[in-house]
């Protein structure tokens, strides 16, 4: 029997306007039968417009060449590798543990200014706040990406990221960049979802 073509607007299904990315701490497992998966996240990390990026990797092709044959013979591939980048402008505490690791922000005591850093802020007091250890840290998590009317999903089962801190413009806030790797296992690496409509 014949299949039937189907049309450009019947392979229409498109995942834009991105409005949240939110984090899983524990990679999300699903059942041996497909039919039951959990998405719990503990962050909505605040993402800075036009830096979420994530992109497969070009393959490796192999080329096999015979005498006489201007064509391949044969071919191989090694897939190539899924990486991502995001950053995000803030400095908040629960977000340095996540990039860092809990015992790498330490809460510290309090804090005075001497009496040259008095002159220099023109003012004393006392301060409080955490130390952060900018140690390598791996980060293996679940990513879950909504689009703008969030009734569509893409979510990264497993990734792994390291995160350091950057500032790079006058005007611009100290941030978080994450980068690092999709796991791709070749099962259920990648998820697309659709809100179901009542």
């Amino acid at each position: 029997m014949a299949s039937t073509l189907k049309k450009k607007n019947d392979l229409k299904l498109v995942i834009d306007d991105l409005s949240m990315l939110l984090v899983q701490k524990t990679p999300i497992v699903i059942d041996d039968s497909n039919s039951s998966l959990t998405i719990n996240p503990e962050y909505e990390l605040p993402v800075t417009v036009d830096t979420l990026q994530t992109t497969g990797g070009e393959p490796t092709i192999s080329h096999y060449k015979v005498i006489g044959l201007d064509a391949d013979w044969t071919s191989s591939s090694t897939p190539g590798e899924w990486t991502l980048q995001f950053t995000v402008p803030t400095m908040h505490t629960d977000v340095l543990k996540f990039a860092f690791g809990d015992n790498a922000v330490d809460t510290l005591g309090t804090i005075t200014l001497g009496d040259n850093a008095t002159d220099a802020f023109g003012t004393g007091g006392t301060w409080s706040g955490v130390g952060v250890g900018l140690e390598a840290h791996k980060i293996t998590c679940s990513l879950v990406i909504a689009n703008g009317a969030k009734d569509k999903l893409v979510v990264f089962r497993t990734a792994d990221l390291y995160a350091h801190v950057m500032k790079e413009a006058n005007g611009d806030p100290y941030c978080i960049q994450f980068n690092g790797t999709i796991t791709a296992s070749g099962e259920n690496d990648m998820l697309i979802l659709n809100k179901e409509t009542a």
